[in-house]
């Protein structure tokens, strides 16, 4: 099997191939070898790679700055996404794109469904939701997996972050209205070829780590995790800024879909954090 994988120096692109370099031949492009936005250099780079699977994790994710370049966001996670997705069809390459949790308002007591009507508060959200149906447009077959915040090998991760202000302030604050499922990026890698392996084609998936907190409460189980006990993480409501996207205030999806296929249920997000926690502490 021959993998191409843009978005290759991101989180997920890079844990995409970490998985893949001794299994496939891999070729990982990152926004230098590939702009999505270009439709005439998708194509040329697709056709001369001839990949059988297309792994789309090219996006721009800074939630901030889609709000402050709408138009810069709708090129790569909507127009990108479809040009990467209609190149992939002309050359007979199979894709997995990856979406978000945030094309949902996050209102909803229950968890959202692959099916539940999307109705995004932000920019990136929207950007992303229109990506989703383009890709479907130029590639039927396409598999899509919406993930949420997820975290792992890399710097600017929520754990990295929370870290990095423990080193300044013996107070850190984080929000505790914020609910959603912390997810390992390994799982969600696993989780993806997984369904790939099994002829998952042309439908919708939701792949995180099972159950759900606040940032509040992962933050506290970072701080213990790591034994800076001498941290205090106080609660606080979000804030809403001017230039600021809105942050969806609850987002769970739901996951039956995964055992439907033949897949066993997630691991829950609170040993499978403390398991990395440990790991990360063990490397340090």
């Amino acid at each position: 099997m021959k993998v191409l994988i843009t978005g290759g120096m991101g989180q997920l692109g890079r844990a995409f191939y970490q998985r893949l370099k001794n299994k496939a031949d891999v070729v990982v492009c990152g926004k230098e070898q590939l702009d999505v936005t270009r439709e005439a250099e998708v194509r040329a780079v697709l056709e001369k790679v001839q990949p059988t699977l297309v792994i789309h994790c090219a996006a721009l994710t800074d939630v901030d700055q889609c709000e402050r370049e709408p138009e810069r966001a709708f090129r790569i996670n909507s127009h990108g996404s479809f040009h990467v997705a209609r190149s992939a069809a002309q050359v007979k390459a199979d894709v997995i794109s990856i979406s978000s949790d945030y094309v949902f308002s996050a209102y909803s007591s229950t968890p959202y469904e692959p099916d539940s009507p999307p109705s995004p508060l932000s920019v990136y959200g929207a950007s992303k939701w229109i990506g989703e149906q383009l890709t479907l447009q130029a590639h039927p077959r396409a598999l899509i997996v919406r993930t949420a915040w997820l975290y792992g090998g890399h710097e600017n991760d929520f754990i990295e972050k929370i870290v990095a202000r423990a080193a300044l302030q013996r107070t850190i604050s984080v929000v505790d209205d914020q609910i959603g499922s912390p997810t390992y990026v390994e799982d969600v890698v696993s989780y993806c070829l997984r369904l790939f392996k099994g002829g998952a084609r042309g439908r919708v998936f939701h792949v995180t780590n099972r159950g759900s907190c606040s940032r509040y409460e992962m933050a506290k189980v970072i701080m213990e995790s790591l034994q800076l006990d001498q941290i205090t993480v106080e609660p606080v409501k979000t804030v809403r800024q001017p230039g600021v996207a809105v942050r969806p205030p609850r987002t769970i999806l739901g996951l039956d879909q995964l055992p439907a296929a033949g897949l066993p249920e997630p691991a829950h997000w609170k040993p499978t954090l403390i398991r990395y926690l440990q790991e990360r502490r063990q490397r340090r």
